[in-house]
């Protein structure tokens, strides 16, 4: 018995089948090139976001540590009329009379 084996190619398809094997390959080739690019916006978008993240962290890390320092110099004025005029805008009075918990001053009862 004799097997006759067509050879596929260009040439022996008719030319409806070639065009449509021709549609069918750029179609797909077309997606690729849309999914690649999808991806590289897709990539480039995360990078960015996550570099915004990380320059206002930063920035968010600056300011505590300038309002610890603001903080800390409001916390102990070097100039003891500041705190005596303080003291008179608030009304404060000097404590008289007081009893305290240990012998060293620390702690005074009301």
């Amino acid at each position: 018995m004799k097997t006759i084996s067509k050879k596929l190619s260009s040439k022996n398809l008719p030319q409806s089948d070639r065009t449509s094997y021709q549609l069918i390959n750029s179609g797909l080739f077309s997606l690729c090139g849309a999914m690649i690019l999808c991806y590289i916006v897709w990539a480039n978008a995360a990078a960015g976001g996550n570099y915004a993240v990380s320059q206002l962290r930063e920035h968010v890390t600056a300011l505590t540590e300038v309002n610890s320092a603001l903080s800390s110099g409001k916390i102990t004025p070097e100039n003891p009329n500041e705190v005596l005029e303080f003291a008179v805008r608030q009304q404060m009075i000097p404590a008289q009379h007081a009893s305290y918990i240990f012998e060293n001053g620390d702690v005074a009862l009301k």
